[in-house]
C-alpha cells in the first residue's frame, strides 16, 4: 500500500510517500481502508520530533474515516467507520496511508449524515474540546463558557459542545473582530450556533513590562 512515512524526525521534508506492507490485524484490532484522514497540529509536531513517544520509522496521522477491510463481529468488513487513537501515529503507524490497523475500540460507526471527509475531522478536535468543556469544566445547563476564539477546529468543537450538549448553556466568543472571524459568513455561522460576543477584554501587558522588566 502507499503511505506517507518518515524515517527520522526533524523536518517536514522527511515525509515521503512510500510503498509499505499492508497491516494485518492483531488481537482485538481491525484494519480500515482509509477514505479520508485528518491533519492536526500534533501530526506536524510529530514529524518535527516534538512528540517524544514517537518511534521511527513511522506513518503519522491520528484521525480517519473509512471502510472496515478486516473486521470483527461488532465491526464487520464493509462497515463505514471513523475514529482516532491515543498513540496512533506515535507508537504505532497512523492514518496517513491507504490502510490503518487500530484497536476495535478506537472506531465508531460513521453517521450516515457525514461524508468521509467530514467524519475524519471529528477525532482530536472534538475529543479535546469535550475534555475541556465537559470533563474538566463540567459545564452545566444555565452556565456560560468563554471561548477565546472559535475560528480553529477545537474552538469550533467547543462551541458545538456548549450549544448542543447543554442547550441551556451559553457560549461567548472573545476574539478580535466580529467573533474573531475573517469573514461575515463565518461570523453568521458562529452566531447561528448560539455564541454571543463577549465584552472587550483589556489589552495584554507583557509580564516583563508589568513587573518593571523582570
Amino acid at each position: 500500500m502507499k503511505a506517507l512515512r518518515f524515517e527520522k524526525t526533524g523536518s517536514l521534508d522527511e515525509l515521503k510517500i512510500q510503498e509499505v506492507p499492508r497491516p494485518a490485524p492483531g488481537p482485538g484490532s481491525i484494519v480500515v481502508a482509509v477514505k479520508a484522514a485528518g491533519l492536526n497540529p500534533s501530526d506536524a509536531k510529530n514529524v518535527l520530533g516534538r512528540m517524544h513517544q514517537t518511534k521511527t520509522p513511522r506513518i503519522p496521522g491520528r484521525d480517519f474515516a473509512g471502510i472496515v477491510a478486516v473486521g470483527t463481529k461488532t465491526y464487520p468488513a464493509g462497515m463505514e467507520v471513523f475514529g482516532s487513537g491515543g498513540n496512533l501515529g506515535f507508537a504505532r503507524d497512523g492514518s496517513h496511508a491507504e490502510y490503518v490497523e487500530v484497536p476495535a475500540e478506537a472506531v465508531q460507526p460513521k453517521p450516515r449524515g457525514l461524508t468521509f471527509e467530514q467524519a475524519a475531522t471529528v477525532g482530536i478536535p472534538y475529543l479535546t474540546a469535550w475534555h475541556s468543556i465537559i470533563d474538566a469544566a463540567s459545564l452545566k445547563e444555565g452556565e456560560n463558557v468563554l471561548i477565546t476564539g472559535t475560528t480553529g477546529a477545537v474552538g469550533d468543537a467547543a462551541l458545538c459542545h456548549s450549544a448542543h450538549r447543554h442547550r441551556g448553556a451559553g457560549a461567548g466568543d472573545a476574539a478580535h473582530g466580529d467573533h474573531g472571524c475573517r469573514s461575515a459568513r463565518r461570523a453568521r455561522r458562529v452566531r447561528a450556533r448560539g455564541a454571543a460576543a463577549a465584552p472587550a477584554l483589556p489589552p495584554v501587558v507583557p509580564v516583563s513590562t508589568a513587573k518593571g522588566g523582570l
